[in-house]
């Protein structure tokens, strides 16, 4: 699916940037990020519009994240036909007005692009008037020679028809409404929810598509095979469609068996919120690239200590202070501390590893690695 905008998300005094349309998974991942709940509405700003850029002065902060990444999933399924539809009735609706647009107006006109006819291709007055002669609509210009049809004033005969049925040029094509709006009265403001699944993976064969989500049974997993006509994995395309550990995404992608995900997304399903942001800490501090390591790391998490009320250098230093001093004392050191450089010194030199889900330090005190397969280990499999 297409990304529309990219935002930056604040909360917690902290930054993180995500590209929308975004999952429940991706959307949970950024709040374990700032340190919020889904019951929490980060601050945004859009960053970058990757398509449908006239919209930028009219999407303000008064809608939620949730709300945008809605609008977004919306938007992000449009076809070209259905995209000049809505860029017209946006900029229809854009020059009747007065006050500011609203997210509500902007999921109406999304769902309205039915309502809506579009000449594809048709950008100005005269591609309008030379359409609409050659198509039958001027009766006046019906049985003439083509020597005199070419003599036509086609962009005269655009223009009058574009007024008298009020149409507008969009970048895709002429846009005239011909039906009542469909008035979008429902809420999008449902903050994200856990899905079923912990891996869903997109399985396709060329000609046929299915979707299988993880962790599955041995049946689960045939009957996604037969769905689309085969009996092996070989020579199935696998795409990690969603993840509850977003960063896995290309790792299960280059994955040589499809088991051994399985096998990861049962690993992940035993975990609750406090263990799932603990995991991703640890996951990114170790820079795992693959889902064997990734599996590794989940069984070897008491090994490690996040802290993920520390996100940033001067709050490391902060703890520490409070840890090596006593009450007052620490508290009247603070303001005369360079507490981002003494923040720093501690990554560097007591082995910390800094993440955005929060502080994260190896209990022997051992530099935090990616964790090595057993050498006894070897072969494919995909059974």
């Amino acid at each position: 699916m297409d990304k529309v905008f990219r935002v930056e998300l604040t909360g917690n005094h902290r930054f993180y940037n995500l590209s929308l349309p975004a999952t429940d998974y991706e959307l949970l991942d950024a709040l374990d990020r700032l340190g919020m709940t889904g019951q929490d509405k980060p601050q945004w700003e859009i960053i970058e519009h990757t398509h449908f850029q006239y919209l930028e002065l009219h999407l303000v902060n008064e809608c939620s994240i949730y709300e945008l990444n809605a609008l977004s999933y919306r938007l992000s399924s449009m076809d070209r036909r259905q995209e000049a539809a809505f860029e017209g009735l946006f900029r229809t609706a854009l020059n009747q007005r007065k006050g500011p647009m609203s997210v509500a107006d902007l999921f109406t006109y999304a769902n309205s692009t039915e309502c809506c006819h579009v000449i594809s291709g048709v950008i100005d007055d005269a591609g309008l008037g030379r359409f609409y002669a050659e198509n039958g609509f001027v009766p006046e210009v019906e049985n003439i020679s083509d020597a005199a049809f070419e003599l036509l004033d086609f962009a005269k005969i655009g223009k009058s028809a574009r007024i008298s049925e009020h149409g507008l040029f969009t970048n895709h094509g002429y846009v005239v409404q011909n039906a009542d709006l469909n008035l979008d009265a429902r809420t999008h403001d449902d903050p994200p929810q856990k899905p079923d699944y912990e891996i869903l993976l997109r399985l396709s064969n060329g000609s046929h598509t299915t979707q299988l989500e993880l962790p599955a049974t041995s049946s689960e997993m045939d009957h996604a095979l037969d769905k689309i006509g085969m009996e092996n994995w070989e020579e199935l395309e696998i795409c990690c469609v969603d993840c509850a550990v977003p960063s896995l995404k290309k790792a299960i992608n280059e994955a040589v068996s499809l088991a051994r995900v399985n096998r990861l997304a049962e690993r992940l399903s035993r975990f609750d919120r406090e263990l799932m942001i603990k995991y991703k800490a640890i996951l990114t501090a170790a820079d795992v690239e693959d889902v064997i390591e990734a599996s590794l790391l989940a069984d070897r998490m008491t090994e490690y200590s996040v802290e993920t009320e520390l996100y940033d250098p001067p709050s490391i230093a902060k703890a520490e202070l409070r840890t090596i001093c006593f009450g007052r004392t620490s508290e009247a050191l603070l303001p005369h501390v360079n507490l981002y450089a003494y923040g720093e010194a501690l990554l560097q030199n007591e082995n910390f590893a800094l993440t955005d889900y929060g502080l994260v330090v190896r209990l022997n005190g051992e530099p935090i690695q990616s964790p090595k397969e057993p050498s006894c280990w070897c072969g494919m499999e995909m059974k």
